[in-house]
């Protein structure tokens, strides 16, 4: 099992279906290089690349990018909340 530590499921899924960082860049056209930092967490996916590795392992970006949602999540929540503040009290600074 996928220790919680790893920032997303990439290689774990990679490895699952024995793949290599070189297999898997070219299925979505990027380089080996690519692939290692975004299974190390250095780096996040462009859209695009995200989207095609959901495809690739079918399944939601959400569990493969675990850390990065809860991250999403909570931002989303406090711009909620600000938003709130500003529609209830508009001409509050």
């Amino acid at each position: 099992m996928l220790q919680e530590h790893y920032p997303n499921r990439i290689c774990f899924l990679r490895k699952r279906l024995g793949l290599s960082q070189k297999q898997i860049a070219k299925l979505i056209g990027q380089n080996r290089g690519m692939v290692s930092m975004y299974e190390r967490g250095h780096l996040m996916p462009s859209l695009a690349s995200a989207c095609m590795l959901e495809l690739l392992f079918k399944i939601p970006l959400g569990d493969l990018f675990p850390d990065f949602y809860k991250e999403l999540g909570k931002e989303l929540e406090a711009n909620k909340r600000k938003l709130k503040q500003k529609i209830i009290n508009p001409f509050e600074h």
